[in-house]
């Protein structure tokens, strides 16, 4: 016979004519049903494929749904796989606030059919362009300026390899929502300059962006290729602020104008500030003022305050100011927490779900004519290989034989401590350089849990200490 603490008895309400003994058995049977319906329900997740990271325990062969699961559970194809879009989830904070992962309703996975033909592979690697300064003067092309033409011939590249153009803040909170068997791309431009942007008075005395400059090609180009997304990150220098001798526009007017047609505003520093050689007073105020300088001037997912360019690519000459870009600091009464850093150089960026993603140390591609040039012939001829989407931002998707750089990279933890489930399929024989078996994703888990977390080292600068807990200066 189940019996209650009399004290609970009598915090219990007690209508009037129901004895102890008969709140006691309905006591009994809710509960009874309670556990009924919880296992119900259990059952129906599990059998649905769709695992929850709170339930998977700490067997790592409980993050995978092979393609033989989703063969169970089969899905009716889409209309159109071709035309099939990216599912956008709704976004949970608003951009800039935080990277941290907040949960997401999960579209519908790929069919078997749909994961042979888009093939995709999210733990690829991920361009981020880094672009300068613009010119129309043909003299003064080099590796840090480029011009209308060979900007518009990059897109056109990015168009023929099916990328497709996302913001950073897609890529820093891993939302990606890029249409299937597409590669997303991110587009960053440096120092505010007014070759990157300027304003100009059309034939109704309307303000639009001047042709010649970066945002002009971008606008013209986005207008005639609806399916290569669009988007692009300026890390932004308030003592340029795009400035043009003939300007027609208040720096306000051009960033609202930024703000309202999808662009995003980052943080260069005030004065573009060598950090590397800035003592701690000035760290701050380059890094704060300007912050707080974007804060007060830009709404919504346009701003990107929070997320640092480092001038020159130079990081933080001291252990304190590396902590206090890591951990924050305040500044003018207000605290300065920063989301990211993007580095100067360095390649490719790694997949956000990749072991070796790291957001203090995001690298970029610089598109002058030679490097530029290089990793295109690197991604042409596969040498590289690419993020590759499976048209879901909730679900990281990847072949069950991975290259060895991207073996190394793969982690089952990382992936389902952002909340994601992890799907595997079939797509060719096995590679040589992991020593997997076709249809064998479960080997490429277990070889991972193994090695203990064996990988390769995230990418830091030599000079830039990591900082420690208690780190005093």
């Amino acid at each position: 016979m189940v019996t209650l603490d009399e004290a609970k008895i009598r915090r219990l309400p007690r209508p009037e004519g129901v004895g102890v003994q008969r709140l006691l058995d309905g006591v009994v049977r809710g509960f009874i049903l309670l556990v009924v319906v919880t296992v119900v329900v259990l059952n129906r997740v599990n059998e649905s494929g769709n695992h929850n990271v709170d339930s998977i325990g700490a067997d790592p062969l409980a993050l995978l749904v092979t393609d033989s699961a989703l063969h169970q559970n089969e899905r009716q194809p889409m209309a159109s796989p071709v035309a099939a879009q990216a599912i956008k989830p709704s976004r949970p904070v608003r951009r800039g606030e935080d990277n941290a992962h907040v949960p997401v309703p999960e579209a519908p996975r790929l069919s078997a059919a749909e994961l042979a033909a888009f093939k995709p592979n999210e733990l690829g690697y991920v361009p981020v362009l880094m672009y300068h300064a613009f010119t129309t003067d043909p003299e003064h092309l080099d590796d840090w300026t480029t011009n209308p033409e060979r900007f518009r011939d990059d897109l056109q590249w990015l168009a023929d390899h099916d990328f497709f153009i996302i913001s950073l803040d897609d890529l820093l909170t891993n939302e990606i929502a890029v249409p299937p068997g597409k590669h997303p791309v991110v587009l960053t431009f440096d120092d505010a300059s007014s070759g990157q942007f300027r304003l100009l008075e059309d034939a109704t005395g309307q303000l639009a962006p001047d042709p010649a400059t970066a945002v002009g090609v971008m606008e013209a180009f986005f207008a005639t290729h609806p399916d290569i997304g669009r988007g692009g990150h300026f890390a932004f220098v308030p003592n340029n602020c795009f400035h043009h001798d003939a300007e027609v526009t208040t720096c306000e007017e051009r960033l609202a104008w930024l703000a309202g047609h999808g662009y995003e505003i980052g943080n260069h520093t005030w004065y573009h500030q060598n950090l590397g050689e800035a003592d701690d007073e000035r760290f701050m105020s380059q890094i704060g003022d300007t912050k707080l300088w974007i804060d007060e001037r830009v709404p919504g997912d346009a701003n990107l305050s929070n997320v640092l360019t480092l001038p020159f690519g130079a990081f933080p000459a001291t252990e304190w100011q590396y902590h206090m870009l890591v951990n924050g600091f305040d500044w003018e009464g207000q605290r300065i927490q920063l989301a990211a850093v993007l580095t100067v150089g360095g390649g490719p960026s790694v997949s956000p779900d990749s072991a070796m993603w790291d957001p203090w140390a995001i690298t970029r591609i610089n598109t002058g004519e030679a490097t530029l040039g290089y990793w295109q012939a690197q991604i042409e001829t596969g040498a590289t290989t690419l993020y590759t989407s499976d048209g879901n931002p909730t679900v990281t998707t990847i072949p069950e034989a991975l290259p060895e750089d991207l073996a190394a990279q793969f982690d089952p933890s990382v992936i389902a401590g952002k909340g994601r489930s992890l799907v595997g399929y079939n797509a060719e024989p096995a590679d040589e350089t992991t020593g997997l078996h076709q249809g064998d994703m479960a080997a490429l888990v277990r070889s991972w849990t193994s090695a203990r977390r064996k990988r390769a080292s995230r990418v830091r600068p030599s000079k830039v200490p990591r900082p420690r807990a208690g780190n005093v200066r």
